[in-house]
């Protein structure tokens, strides 16, 4: 039988692109805009289980926590192309140029942050993130427009057609990005994952297909 990603797989690895990114965003927040961080950033990152993991991780040597709750969000980008690809695919070419772009944001997302410092070798990435965002968002244009669009639901091609508010939005809401823009991106793979059409909804499955020869 052919190996096909299961829709519930898919679904769980959004959700959990989704918390990740939430988990490292009030952290991230904090350290970023320190005291002019949002109220709640504020308060969460004060919190016992923050405090542990802050103390864990300078134990270990770990002192830069904007690196390291700044990359970490990467994890959650690979998990969105991982999630969003069979929902993608059924676009075509432009669906998969999508989703090639949120692996190319994962890899600058590491970049970015491992360059914030002065004297960084490759200082000039960082902040890429965000010109990659932009980028994706305006893909998101051309693939709700493209010609594989045409065999989606309205719904899915206005989504997708949507992504810079969404991220917008997101960035907004969150005070954050890419961390905010992944939770919101997250919530978005979801629903393509639950009832986005596939291009395996089209195929016969390995049962039809001995059905069709033994009714030949």
């Amino acid at each position: 039988m052919r190996a096909r990603p299961s829709r519930v797989g898919c679904a769980v690895l959004a959700a959990i692109a989704s918390l990740w990114a939430l988990f490292l965003l009030p952290q991230q927040a904090v350290v970023w805009s320190g005291s002019a961080a949002p109220d709640w950033a504020i308060a969460i990152a004060r919190t016992p289980f923050y405090t542990s993991i802050r103390t864990a991780l300078a134990e270990a040597g770990l002192l830069d926590l904007y690196l390291m709750f700044g990359a970490a969000v990467a994890v959650s980008y690979v998990l969105l192309w991982l999630a969003m690809g069979p929902a993608l695919a059924r676009v075509g070419w432009s669906g998969r140029v999508y989703g090639a772009l949120l692996l190319v944001l994962a890899v600058v997302i590491v970049l970015s942050y491992l360059n914030h410092g002065r004297g960084a070798p490759l200082r000039f990435l960082w902040g890429w993130e965000g010109p990659v965002l932009i980028l994706l968002g305006i893909w998101g244009i051309v693939a709700a427009f493209a010609p594989g669009a045409r065999r989606l639901p309205l719904w899915e091609a206005l989504t997708l057609g949507l992504t810079l508010p969404i991220i917008a939005l997101a960035t907004l809401v969150s005070t954050y990005y890419p961390h905010g823009p992944a939770i919101a991106l997250g919530l978005v793979a979801i629903a393509f994952a639950v009832w986005a059409p596939r291009l395996d909804d089209e195929q016969p499955t390995e049962e039809q297909d001995e059905a069709a020869v033994a009714a030949a």
